[in-house]
């Protein structure tokens, strides 16, 4: 009985130390996402204000823009808001699955 008590409690203790480990590992990876989220937010922010500035430059060289050069415009500033919004979608996916760890 008391062998049996013993294997217990050593399994007991691998196991919590094993949660410690994941513990530590998983707060390591939410720091990381953290800062990755941080990362992405400012590239946005620099994305937007490069593609404003772009924009801002191309009719001051160009003068007034016919329609459809500036629906192109728009349409590239479309697609990189939509790959933004993917980006966001899988951030909010890995932060779901490391949540669900």
């Amino acid at each position: 009985m008391e062998k049996l008590r013993s294997d217990m409690n050593a399994r007991l203790s691998t196991a919590e130390g094993r949660v410690k480990e994941a513990e530590s590992k998983l707060a390591e990876v939410e720091g990381k996402l953290r800062k990755a989220e941080v990362d992405l937010a400012e590239a946005d922010v620099r994305l937007e204000q490069s593609l404003s500035e772009q924009s801002h430059r191309l009719r001051k060289e160009f003068g007034d823009m016919q329609d459809g050069e500036t629906r192109g415009l728009q349409d590239s500033l479309d697609v990189v808001k939509s790959q933004r919004e993917s980006q966001d979608i899988q951030l909010s996916q890995l932060t779901a699955d490391l949540e669900n760890l």
